[in-house]
C-alpha cells in the first residue's frame, strides 16, 4: 500500500491550527478531491478510513496519504496546485510501498494523542473502576480499530488473527470535540499487524489525532 508523508518547511502550524489548514487546502483545490474532505457533492458525509490526513509535524504544516490519497497528494504536490507557499519548500518525510499484514512476529508501536472511544464507549470506559478492565477495554477498542481498518483495505486475515497488547497508557485532560468531552490518551501498543509509520488510528485521525510510530 503506498504512503507519503509530506512536512512543508516554510508553513509553522500548531495542532490547534489543523482545520484552518485544511480549510486552506481545500480552498486552494476548489474542493475537488472528496478524499480531502470525505463528503458528496450533496454534503452527505463519506465514512470510510481517511485517506488524507492533515498533520502539525515538528511544528509544520503535513499531510499524511496513504492508498489513493498518497496518489493524490503526489500529483497535486508535482502540479503546484496545492497553492505556491505548499510547493516550494517541502520535505519527503516518507515515501513507499508498505506491505500492511499480520505476521508471526510482534511489533511494538507508541500511538500519540489517539480519541480511541465514540461517546457511548467513553461513558462505559470512565464506568469501568478497575485499571484491569479499563486496560482490558482499551486493548479491545484498538483492535476493533485495527480490524475495521483491515476489513475496508482488504487486507487478508481470519477472525481472532489480529492480536493487541497495551503496553502503557497515559491520559490527558479531556477536551471539548464537537460539543463532546473526550479523553486523549498517548498508548504503547504491542500487535502482530505490520503498520507504517505516521499511520492514524482513532477518531479525528484526519486532523492529526491517534498518529503512530514503530519503536
Amino acid at each position: 500500500m503506498k504512503t507519503l508523508f509530506v512536512l512543508f518547511k516554510n508553513v509553522r502550524l500548531e495542532q490547534s491550527q489543523i482545520e484552518a489548514f485544511r480549510k486552506e487546502i481545500l480552498t486552494n483545490t476548489d474542493s475537488r478531491y472528496d478524499l480531502f474532505h470525505n463528503h458528496l457533492p450533496d454534503g452527505k458525509t463519506i465514512y470510510r478510513y481517511p485517506q488524507v490526513q492533515f498533520r502539525s509535524y515538528k511544528g509544520y504544516a503535513a499531510l499524511y496519504g496513504i492508498a489513493e490519497g498518497a496518489e493524490l497528494i503526489w500529483s497535486l504536490l508535482g502540479s503546484g496546485q496545492l497553492g505556491k507557499k505548499y510547493s516550494s519548500d517541502y520535505e519527503i518525510i516518507e515515501n513507499e510501498e508498505f506491505a500492511i499484514r499480520v505476521e508471526d512476529a510482534v511489533y511494538f508501536y507508541s500511538i500519540k494523542n489517539i480519541y480511541p472511544f465514540n461517546t457511548p464507549n467513553y461513558i462505559f470506559y470512565k464506568s469501568l473502576t478497575s485499571l484491569a478492565e479499563k486496560a482490558a477495554f482499551m486493548e479491545k477498542k484498538i483492535g476493533t480499530h485495527l480490524v475495521k481498518f483491515c476489513e475496508e483495505f482488504g487486507i487478508k486475515y481470519t477472525k481472532g488473527e489480529i492480536k493487541v497488547n497495551l503496553i502503557d497508557m497515559q491520559k490527558h485532560p479531556g477536551v471539548d470535540i464537537k460539543d463532546e468531552k473526550m479523553m486523549v490518551f498517548d498508548l504503547v501498543i504491542s500487535t502482530n499487524l505490520h503498520l507504517p509509520d505516521f499511520f492514524g488510528l482513532g477518531r479525528y485521525k484526519s486532523h492529526g489525532a491517534g498518529t503512530l510510530k514503530r519503536l
